[in-house]
C-alpha cells in the first residue's frame, strides 16, 4: 500500500517503484479504509484479467456517496467547466457527460477515471507506464494516468460494495495557490494529450474565466478599495498561471 500524501509526488513516485507484490494500492492521506475494501477491490481484479485496475466507492462522513467517477476531459470540457454557461443549453450536456451526472455510484460499472483517492492497480502496468507523471504534481495525475492505461487497452473497474471513507479536500486545502497550481496542472495535462497547440486554447479559456469572476467581484465588491484590491489579486494569479514553468 502506498499513502499518496499530495505534498510530495516524487517522493511518493519513488515509493512506488521500490514497492513489491502484484498489487499496489494508491490512498489518499484523507481517507478512512472500510473492513474488506481492498480484498474486494483485488478480488475483482484477479478475476477479471482484462481490467488492471479498480476503484472502491467513497463516501463522506455522513455515509452519503461522493459521485466522483468523471469521463476524460475534452477540448470543449475545458471551454465549459466552471463557466457561468456551464448549467445552460447548449453547453450543458459537455458538463454533464464530464460529471458522469448520468451515474448515480451505487452500482459497478467500467469508467475512465475514477476518484484518485483510493485504487488498487496492476504493479506490471503502473511500472510499464512510469508511474504518475510527477510534472502534475497535485492535479491531473491520476487522469493522466488512467488515460495511458486505457490507451494500452485496459480497463478500469468502479467497485461499488468496496468502501473508503473520503474527508474531500483535507489533503490538499493546506497548499497554497491551489486555483494557480491546478490551471498549470490542467494546461500541462492538455498539451501533453492534444500537443503544443492547445495552449493558447487554454489561456485563453483562462482569460475568460478570469473575465467572469471579475465582473463577479465590480457586481459583489462596493467599497473601491475592496475592488482595486481584489482585481490586483485577480491579475496576480492569472499572471502566475502563465508564467514559465520552473522545476521542483
Amino acid at each position: 500500500m502506498l499513502s499518496c500524501n499530495t505534498k510530495d509526488l516524487t517522493l511518493a513516485c519513488l515509493r512506488a517503484l521500490a514497492a513489491y507484490g502484484r498489487w499496489l494500492c494508491l490512498l489518499n492521506s484523507d481517507t478512512e479504509v472500510r473492513p474488506g475494501a481492498l480484498d474486494r477491490l483485488v478480488d475483482w481484479l484477479e478475476t477479471h484479467r482484462d481490467h488492471a485496475m479498480a476503484a472502491p466507492r467513497l463516501v463522506n462522513p455522513d455515509g452519503t456517496v461522493q459521485r466522483a467517477c468523471m469521463r476524460f476531459p475534452g477540448l470543449l470540457t475545458a471551454f465549459v467547466f466552471d463557466m457561468s454557461w456551464a448549467k445552460r443549453r447548449p453547453w450543458k450536456w459537455i458538463d454533464d457527460r464530464y460529471h458522469m451526472r448520468d451515474f448515480d455510484h451505487l452500482a459497478s460499472r467500467d469508467v475512465d477515471q475514477p476518484p484518485g483517492a483510493c485504487c488498487v492497480v496492476d504493479r506490471a502496468e503502473y511500472l510499464a507506464l512510469g508511474g504518475l507523471d510527477e510534472r502534475l504534481w497535485l492535479f491531473f495525475n491520476d487522469v493522466d494516468f488512467c488515460k495511458r492505461l486505457k490507451r494500452r487497452g485496459r480497463r478500469i473497474r468502479y467497485v461499488a460494495d468496496a468502501e473508503v471513507m473520503h474527508h474531500v479536500g483535507s489533503s490538499t486545502k493546506r497548499f497554497e495557490r491551489l486555483i494557480v497550481t491546478w490551471h498549470r496542472n490542467r494546461i500541462a495535462y492538455y498539451v501533453k494529450h492534444y500537443g503544443g497547440w492547445v495552449r493558447p486554447y487554454l489561456h485563453q479559456v483562462v482569460r475568460l474565466r478570469a473575465k467572469q469572476e471579475r465582473d463577479k467581484l465590480l457586481r459583489e465588491l462596493h467599497d473601491a478599495g475592496e475592488q482595486r484590491a481584489a482585481l490586483a489579486h485577480l491579475a496576480q494569479t492569472v499572471d502566475a498561471i502563465f508564467a514559465p514553468e520552473v522545476a521542483r
